[in-house]
Formats: C-alpha cells, structure tokens, sequence
C-alpha cells in the first residue's frame, strides 16, 4: 500500500516512534537513499551496500548517517530489507506503524478537521438516546446535526425529513420535498410560477427550494434520478405483471 505523502516523512515518523529521536536524526539523513532502494533484492538497483571498512550493522562514525546496507528480512515477508538491524528486528512492527502513520496523515488532511466540543449534560443524554433511536453513533448524529442545522440558518424554509428513500431536504409545512419541487419546474419548462400554480403552493416555496438547489445542486440531481430509476422500475413491473395476467 502506497503512503500518500513523502516517503522520506513517513520513514523518518517510523523510525521516530520505534527507535527514539536520536536514531530519528541519523536515520532521516539516510531516509532519501533508503526509500529509493527496492526492497526484495540485495542492495536493490538503487540501494547502497556497506562498504568494506564498516561492516553492516556496527555503529556510523560520529557525525555519519548509518551505513545502508541489506538485512535478511523478519517477520514482515520477503527475502531482503534494506532496513538496518535497529529498525530490521522489528520490520513487522515498523511496516505496522508506516501504514498507520500515512492512513492518518491522510485521514486528518483530507476528511476531516478535528474538533473538540463540551455539551451540556442533558443535552448529550438526548444526543445519546436520540442516536440509539436512530441506530447512529453519537458522533456521526452531532455531525448531521451541525451540517443540517448550518444550511438551514442559511435556507430557513428548508428542513430535514427521514423517509423511505433516506433522508433528504423537504418545504416547512408542506410535506413537499426538494426534489420534487425542482423535478416539478424543469416538467413546466423553468416556470417557477407555473410550477407553484401546479404544486398549489405560494410561489416563495418554490423561489426558497430553487435557492437551495443552486447550492447543493449534485445532491437534488442525484435524488431526482434516483427516484425517476425507481419509477421507470416500477411501471415496467406494473406492465410485466399485467401482461401476465392476460396470458
């Protein structure tokens, strides 16, 4: 599995957490020339071999990076590692923690910012009882809470209904969802107006979901199609059932 970030990084992390920060100093200079050489044969194309004066494995001269050499390979698989016997006695573990490393470097720039928030204790007694109902964790149902409640500050007519197609953006008071009202628009050629006179709703309805589609514009599309699928589906099983009726 490929680290997403510099290699040079993740080694230099690695041998920081198995071996402590002085042997980080020295292994990081030698980092570059170790993630180039290819581990599974001696030395690899690119790898440097231990000269003749410093065997593999003894001390490098004070001020020296180590000495990169091959190492028999431990309970991590292969034949060959370039890792060096203070790092090659625990390749199993260091491959553990590079993998772990890079995954959450990864996760921590790329999906999410952590956040740390206090709640009150009744407030996160029914956050508790509320995820349980809803089969979520407790993380996972603050998270849709504060999305949610963040676009409806910004769309106040819009609110947020489960249903049987999941959940998705509705009309206060009107049981009509996004979806439907945009579908109901592009049916009557972009008329906003037409599209309130045939939803019997006031025209500020239409004009508030409108408004929320242009800012979530992928997320009302894909429901649209999602629900035109299930329609065509179901009208084909209709005919289908009929034509056997007739048979």
């Amino acid at each position: 599995m490929g680290c997403p970030f510099d290699p040079t990084a993740c080694v230099t992390t690695v041998a920081k957490a198995v071996a402590g920060d002085a042997f980080a100093a020295a292994f990081g200079r030698a980092a570059p020339a170790l993630a180039g050489a290819r581990v599974g044969t001696p030395g690899g194309s690119n790898g440097a071999r231990a000269s003749a004066s410093q065997p593999a494995g003894s001390p490098a001269p004070r001020g020296e990076p180590p000495a990169l050499a091959t190492y028999p390979a431990g309970a991590g698989g292969g034949s060959f590692s370039p890792l060096p016997p203070a790092i090659g006695r625990l390749e199993a573990r260091s491959r553990y923690h590079s993998v772990t490393q890079c995954a959450t470097l990864w996760y921590l720039a790329q999906v999410a910012d952590h956040y740390t928030l206090r709640l009150a204790s009744e407030t996160r007694r029914r956050l508790g009882e509320r995820a349980r109902h809803s089969g979520l964790a407790e993380r996972t149902l603050a998270q849709r809470y504060v999305e949610e409640g963040l676009r409806h500050d910004a769309h106040l007519l819009i609110q947020f209904l489960d249903g049987p197609s999941g959940r998705r953006a509705s009309l206060i008071g009107r049981g009509l969802d996004v979806w439907e009202v945009i579908a109901t628009v592009r049916d009557n050629q972009g008329s906003v107006a037409d599209a309130a006179e045939y939803l019997q709703v006031p025209v500020g309805l239409v004009e508030a979901a409108a408004a929320y589609y242009g800012e979530y514009r992928d997320e009302i599309d894909a429901e649209i199609d999602r629900n035109e699928g299930e329609y065509e589906r179901g009208r084909a099983a209709a005919e289908a059932g009929e034509r056997a009726l007739r048979a």
